[in-house]
């Protein structure tokens, strides 16, 4: 289950790759089950091209649903929460357990082998940028709040694109951002003007 709560940003983007599992998203969020979005969480499916991300996007411009789900009728909001895309919500009563463990030609266990952060759940605070004084990013699982810099085109960490497992259910609260792959075996709950710039699986 997804909960999004006064999160600022979730955007899907082409920036994101992996060489053995080439994936285009079908949607900003794609879903089985009960999704709710509360507060001023926003999920759009407009295709838009973030300040200095330029040379990195290079393909057309196709706006995507914004969520993608197996039952159009759990998909709820509350509040000020905004969903909008081509179109709102779409529904393929074709998804299945298989849609978010078979990556290409990867499993959900040979995918989350290849983590560069690994987080166990329970309460994700300030994500941010990692960087020495001299301006070097600093990467790896030792530095597990480094989530990439994906609002700073040219600064450290701007091309740090990791892929993140948390092992169990969380909730993000952080007015930070993030950007790559995050991988969840659990429940998600996003809140805290968080935003999170690449693909989510729950």
């Amino acid at each position: 289950m997804v909960k999004a709560r006064n999160v600022r940003k979730w955007e899907v983007f082409a920036a994101t790759s992996w060489t053995l599992t080439p994936r285009s998203p079908e949607a900003v969020l794609t879903t089985r089950g009960r999704t709710d979005l509360r507060g001023t969480a926003e999920v759009h499916g407009e295709h838009e091209i973030p300040g200095g991300w330029e040379g990195f996007c290079t393909g057309s411009l196709v706006d995507k649903p914004g969520i993608l789900t197996d039952d159009a009728t759990r998909v709820s909001t509350r509040g000020a929460a905004v969903i909008t895309g081509a179109p709102r919500v779409e529904e393929d009563p074709s998804i299945a357990d298989s849609t978010f463990t078979r990556f290409g030609s990867l499993t959900w266990d040979e995918f989350t082998a290849m983590a560069d952060i690994v987080l166990s759940g329970g309460t994700v605070k300030n994500t941010a940028p990692d960087s020495t004084a001299a301006g070097v990013c600093r990467p790896g699982r030792a530095f597990a709040s480094n989530w990439g810099n994906p609002e700073n085109p040219g600064a450290a960490c701007f091309d740090r694109f990791p892929i993140i497992h948390i092992t169990g259910s969380a909730a993000i609260q952080s007015g930070g951002v993030g950007q790559g792959v995050l991988l969840v075996n659990g429940d998600l709950n996003l809140q805290g003007d968080f935003a999170f710039y690449g693909i989510i699986i729950v």
